[in-house]
């Protein structure tokens, strides 16, 4: 994916399991209340294994390369 994990303990899995699920997240519904009671879904259990920094590490790193490949933009951006 291109992100670079870094441990905090013993949460690696959970960590990377979080990543992956915020990365292959399905991004277009029907309406915007559905989309965000999915992505508060999300968000919610990831809470329930990791701390609130690494969720959100996990949750904008998994946006940051979403839209990296997606976007001339961002993979300008990143060639800097």
């Amino acid at each position: 994916m291109g992100l670079q994990i870094i441990s905090n303990g013993n949460d690696t899995r959970k960590y990377r399991q979080t990543l992956e699920s915020f990365f292959c997240r399905q991004r277009y519904y029907e309406n915007l209340e559905e989309g965000m009671n999915a992505i508060q879904k999300l968000i919610e259990n990831a809470f329930k294994k990791l701390t609130p920094a690494r969720v959100t590490d996990a949750f904008f790193g998994a946006e940051r390369v979403y839209w990296e490949r997606r976007k001339r933009a961002g993979q300008k951006q990143k060639a800097r």
